[in-house]
């Protein structure tokens, strides 16, 4: 069975979101967590899966998630989803990306704070939209606004009347036969 030898996984040097020793983010990954170094095969019909793949590693949708390893020590990334911490808050209800707890919610539906940018100014709503980032309650809605560099760029904030999760995946895509 064909395989992928993935290298140690590599990060760049992290832009780091000032904020307090105190100010966490819980979906934010840290500078000392990083993706696993794993062996990553392709299954007989070309399907990524890991030589000791657990239930845990997929998705409802049959996506495999990132492994990370690490410890939650160094600055963290604000700017980032660690994936395991993303997955536990976007489960249904969804929940706060910033402390895991309620995300708010009021007549108007669930708090979303979502990256802009010039293209945005061009949506018109009601429509739908697809994200990978979680709802926020009030106080780090706030706080994500003083201290994430991204959402200082440029930031969109929406009330959502109805959330469903539609599908999960890393960022990185493998197919077999991509390999150079």
């Amino acid at each position: 069975m064909p395989h992928l030898a993935l290298p140690a996984a590599t990060r760049r040097a992290p832009a780091t979101d000032r904020g307090p020793a105190e100010t966490r983010l819980f979906i934010a990954p840290y500078a000392d967590e990083n993706v696993s170094d794993i062996k990553v095969l392709f299954g007989v019909h070309g399907r990524v899966r890991y030589a000791d793949e657990q239930a845990s590693d997929r998705c409802v949708d049959g996506y495999l998630w990132e492994r990370w390893e690490g410890t939650q020590t160094g600055a963290q990334l604000w700017s980032e989803h660690h994936p395991g911490r993303q997955r536990h808050v976007m489960r249904q209800p969804p929940r706060c990306g910033g402390c895991s707890g309620e995300a708010d919610v009021n007549e108007r539906g669930m708090l979303w704070v979502l990256n802009a940018d010039a293209s945005t100014e061009q949506l018109t709503f009601p429509r739908d939209i697809i994200t990978a980032t979680p709802p926020m309650c009030v106080p780090d809605a706030r706080q994500a606004l003083r201290f994430c560099r991204v959402l200082r760029e440029g930031f969109i904030t929406l009330r959502v009347r109805v959330a469903e999760p539609i599908a999960a995946a890393s960022e990185a895509i493998f197919r077999a036969g991509a390999c150079g």
